[in-house]
């Protein structure tokens, strides 16, 4: 299953300076794997506060536990998608 994520959060609750934030979204990044989640991109509009992902998994519930601990620090928009046989 192959995933599409927008990932966003308020200029007021952004914890790009917040060194606990920071250290709770580098160790989920860090270890997908674990979780058995494959990161394929990462990619982000700072001044919008806003991340733009596309992750793999086997199951859905594995996505949402790689979600688990960032989950106080913003809110997704997760959506199933496919890579289309012309891109193949």
């Amino acid at each position: 299953m192959i995933v599409h994520v927008t990932w966003s959060h308020s200029y007021e609750t952004c914890g790009a300076h917040d060194a606990e934030v920071v250290n709770i979204t580098k160790q989920a990044f860090d270890t997908p794997s674990e979780k058995g989640v494959t990161v394929h991109s990462v990619y982000a509009n700072r001044p919008e506060h806003t991340f733009f992902m596309i992750l793999e998994a086997d199951t859905f519930e594995q996505i949402d536990d790689f979600f688990d601990p960032l989950l106080e620090t913003g809110t997704g928009e997760v959506t199933p998608v496919i890579v289309p046989p012309f891109a193949q």
